[in-house]
């Protein structure tokens, strides 16, 4: 069976971030060559674009409770 790699688009604040071992006050919006943004649709634009056909998404927001 081939390796199937998913993506993962954090969310906090409707910004795609940069998890920091687990540190979430350290997260911060991504800054890539691949997307002009931390909007999630650029990113996930981006990575449509490289190829992927699934994306996986976490909303840390609602992982930690806040609605």
């Amino acid at each position: 069976m081939p390796l199937r790699i998913i993506p993962v688009i954090d969310l906090i604040a409707a910004q795609v971030v940069r998890g920091v071992a687990g540190q979430r006050d350290a997260y911060r919006p991504i800054e890539s060559i691949l997307a002009a943004d931390a909007k999630p649709s650029t990113v996930a634009a981006a990575l449509v674009a490289l190829g992927f056909g699934e994306v996986y998404i976490a909303d840390l927001d609602a992982i930690g409770g806040a609605e």
